[in-house]
């Protein structure tokens, strides 16, 4: 769900300007996104231990300040995105990629709730919840193929937002999960 969208566009018609651009802003805003990757078996070490102290109350107020977080970290995506973003991806991937502001925005803010949904997922790691893990993406997939059938505009523009829906439903599946268990 985080790489698919430059395929799922050229198979929707996508122009080749399009597609190369799709892959630039995905690769520029998913950068976060793949140095986080780094901090996963160090943080999923720390967080199994606090599952195996039993240590609820500071898990419930980790898993909160990821939520707080991860809704900061969007307002700032989605202004670098609107405001800068296309500036940035011509920076550093040359003058020819062009992507249009509400492209980046979107795309901005559904790489940085992924990095809340990679967080979210490590919490479910540690409490041996794989199954949940699937069962959100499997979701998140299905929301995103609802929305890339249905084909609320251009191809660019359907995608865009079956990426973002994606991520979005990602995460609060894994959210809703997790604030449920920790209730119980």
């Amino acid at each position: 769900l985080l790489t698919g969208g430059p395929v799922a566009l050229a198979f929707l018609g996508g122009a080749p300007a399009e597609v190369t651009g799709l892959f630039a802003a995905l690769a520029l805003f998913r950068a976060p996104y793949t140095l986080a990757l780094g901090a996963v078996p160090p943080a999923t070490g720390a967080l199994t231990r606090l599952v195996v102290a039993e240590e609820r109350e500071t898990i419930r107020r980790l898993v909160g300040g990821l939520v707080g977080l991860t809704l900061l970290a969007v307002g700032v995506a989605a202004a670098v995105g609107a405001l800068v973003g296309p500036a940035l991806l011509r920076l550093v991937f040359g003058a020819s990629v062009d992507v249009a502001p509400w492209v980046c925005v979107l795309i901005a803010v559904g790489c940085t709730v992924s990095l809340g949904a990679l967080a979210l997922s490590l919490v479910a790691m540690a409490h041996d919840r794989a199954h949940v893990i699937l069962r959100s993406w499997l979701a998140a997939a299905g929301a995103a193929g609802v929305v890339l059938v249905a084909g609320p505009g251009s191809p660019l523009g359907t995608v865009s937002i079956a990426f973002l829906i994606a991520q979005v439903v990602g995460f609060t599946a894994l959210l809703a999960t997790e604030v449920g268990q920790l209730r119980r």
